[in-house]
């Protein structure tokens, strides 16, 4: 029988990181959120009318939603909690998506350190999805963390729907479908996954596209190009709005470049691979857009790094930080293409170095992971991990052929 192997002091570490980042997430969000200035109201206002007024013709009348009828949904259920609930919701996630990640490092025995510094970290930054009522971007990148362990532990319906699901939630969400490509096979049984994940997709956009077809302008939103945005770095004042065409070409170069980490068996890089090309043609700066890269440089750091500090998420937390640090946009796109360039560059190198055994290696399928870091029952504990005493916990994780 095989067991993941983690150690007793992973318990209170992780109920430490845990407290603390519902304590400074939900914090700092309620004394920085500012209704005037976040989106709470806004796509709340989108739920009722969604329930109300415009029923299926919501996005016709307010095309600039960009969140798709599940997380309409969820601002509604959020909203029976009042304000208050809503911030506390969205601590929730965060504590889902560090906690999933935190798992990972016990299982390959990271170091303690990267869990709480960068546990600290991505909770500092995710209050600017409670600060700005973004509800629907914490959803999607939960939704990957989930659909990463679940690949992990070869459970592959569960992310079929969880990524369907994001679909229904935010359309930028195609940048992780790739995730659902089988590892070995031919290729048209390989894409059967992702293919049904955009069905389930489809079917929770299909009665809105079908009552009024203006509801794909809620799919090229009008976004203004931020003095501080890579795009406006380059373009300068040529552009003041972000083209549709664009924004194709964003989604479909995220999308190849998170094939790329999959097929190099990399799913580890692929949030960090997929966020970086997203904000290279992104027009906006919001903070609820930046969020997702932090994070991705966390799970690498987790997984890939040897460090006992997580550089990437230090890295990519300064690099992209809030304008009111100081003005001079200038500069902050410039930092901002660096962290995106860097993290491309991070994904390549790690592409060349041998897979890291929680999401398996040549010749086995992405979930082949568990076989590198469980040990039998019959194997002493010194050969587990020379010098400690570990405790064992079963989790029932099937071999992989």
């Amino acid at each position: 029988m095989q067991c993941e192997v983690i150690e007793p002091r992973w318990n209170r570490a992780a109920a430490a990181v845990a407290v603390m980042l519902v304590v400074v997430s939900t914090l700092s969000a309620t004394v920085w959120a500012d209704a005037s200035r976040g989106d709470y109201t806004f796509f709340v206002q989108a739920w009722e009318n969604l329930t109300a007024r415009d029923g299926l013709y919501v996005y016709r009348w307010m095309p600039n939603i960009q969140s798709g009828p599940v997380s309409l949904l969820g601002y509604g259920l959020a909203d029976l909690l009042g304000h208050g609930g809503f911030l506390v919701v969205v601590a929730a996630l965060g504590l889902v998506a560090v906690g999933v990640i935190a798992r990972w490092g016990a299982v390959l025995g990271r170091p303690l350190s990267v869990i709480a510094v960068g546990g600290v970290v991505v909770a500092l930054q995710w209050r600017g999805l409670a600060t700005w009522g973004h509800l629907d971007d914490g959803l999607v990148l939960v939704a990957t963390i989930v659909s990463l362990d679940c690949i992990r532990r070869d459970r592959r319906d569960m992310p079929v729907l969880l990524l369907g699901l994001s679909l229904a939630i935010k359309p930028w969400a195609i940048l992780f479908v790739p995730l659902l490509l089988g590892a070995s096979g031919p290729w048209h049984k390989r894409l059967r996954p992702p293919a049904a994940s955009c069905v389930i997709g489809a079917l929770f956009w299909a009665p809105f596209i079908i009552a009024t077809t203006d509801t794909l302008d809620g799919m090229r939103p009008i976004v203004l190009v931020a003095p501080d945005s890579i795009v406006h770095l380059f373009t300068r004042q040529a552009l003041t709005e972000l083209p549709p065409a664009v924004r194709i070409v964003q989604l479909t170069l995220g999308v190849a470049a998170v094939t790329w980490t999959v097929v190099r068996r990399r799913p580890s890089c692929a949030l960090l691979v997929g966020v970086a090309v997203r904000l290279l043609f992104e027009a906006g700066t919001w903070p609820y857009y930046t969020i997702a890269l932090v994070l991705g440089a966390f799970v690498w750091d987790v997984i890939e790094s040897r460090s006992r500090v997580p550089w990437a998420t230090l890295a990519a937390s300064v690099l992209i930080f809030p304008p009111w640090w100081f003005d001079a946009p200038d500069l902050r796109a410039s930092m901002r293409l660096v962290a995106c360039l860097g993290a491309l560059e991070l994904a390549r190198r790690t592409a060349t170095r041998p897979p890291i055994p929680l999401f398996g290696a040549p010749g086995s399928t992405l979930a082949g992971s568990a076989q590198s870091v469980v040990a039998s029952d019959a194997q002493p504990p010194d050969q587990l991990d020379a010098g400690r005493n570990p405790r064992t916990i079963v989790q029932g994780i099937p071999s992989q052929v």
